[in-house]
């Protein structure tokens, strides 16, 4: 029985595909993870700025590495997008 991939996966799936045919959607879709983990690491930043008058937090202080995993992740598919989109520019203009 072959696993069925979700919606965020073929999403990805495609867009890196299509941005080794098209350079400029790697760029807008590299810029928009950009942004994204920008955003995600104030979000995270906020929540362990608050969390010390949490006792609930308190007890996962010592886990809040996994936290800033999420903006960390974010960054590392957009560097991947930007490696390809760079390739693919590469290619297109035979530099």
């Amino acid at each position: 029985m072959a696993r069925r991939n979700s919606i965020l996966e073929e999403l990805v799936e495609q867009l890196f595909e299509l941005t080794g045919y098209i350079w400029q959607v790697g760029t807008v879709v590299t810029l928009s993870l950009i942004f994204l983990s920008y955003k995600a690491y104030a979000w995270v930043d906020s929540i362990v700025a608050d969390a010390e008058g949490r006792p609930i937090m308190a007890a996962l202080e010592k886990l809040s590495w996994i936290l800033y995993s999420i903006p960390a992740i974010l960054l590392f598919v957009a560097v991947v997008f930007a490696l390809k989109t760079y390739t693919t520019y590469r290619k297109q203009n035979g530099i």
